[in-house]
């Protein structure tokens, strides 16, 4: 397997292999294999537990953008996929919104899912253009905002902080 150095979205761009097979069937059977562990790589949802360096806000910021997902009726595994799908991009513009409302940087959302920090700057700048333009837009935001903070075990104060307020029941 080889990585493409020169665009970090692509992980692999091929694999090599030096195998000689004695029969026509285990070439196959080879082949086979290979297509299941492929298509497995492509069908993977976005992760949530911890690597090397990666910071509780990076876990969050990937749970909120599957939070968002869900609650608008998208698979998560989908929304990190490049794509000109407006639904998807919607659903990454509310996520890189409710992130930024809860305080967390441009860089630290755009590590946690692999983009570039310019690019969370644009749909965050791109969000609160249509919230202007387009009726309804800001009021579903809401909407999904209130459900995934919900999940997210507690609600945020909404000073811009990131801290958790506890319910008073």
């Amino acid at each position: 397997m080889y990585a493409d150095k020169r665009n970090k979205d692509v992980k692999v761009v091929r694999e090599e292999y030096g195998i000689v097979f004695d029969s026509h069937e285990r070439a196959e059977l080879f082949i086979q294999e290979r297509k299941k562990y492929w298509e497995s790589v492509l069908n993977m949802e976005l992760k949530l537990s911890p690597m090397q360096n990666e910071t509780i806000e990076e876990i969050e910021i990937q749970k909120i953008f599957k939070f968002v997902a869900k609650a608008m009726g998208k698979n998560p595994k989908f929304i990190l996929r490049k794509t000109r799908d407006g639904d998807i991009i919607r659903v990454r513009r509310y996520a890189i919104a409710i992130c930024r409302d809860l305080g967390l940087s441009t860089p630290t959302i755009g590590k946690a899912i692999g983009q570039d920090h310019s690019n969370i700057v644009y749909h965050d700048r791109k969000f609160h253009e249509f919230c202007e333009v387009e009726p309804g837009y800001e009021d579903k935001y809401n909407e999904i905002k209130d459900s995934v903070l919900v999940k997210l075990n507690g609600k945020f104060a909404e000073d811009g902080s990131g801290k958790k307020i506890k319910d008073e029941a």
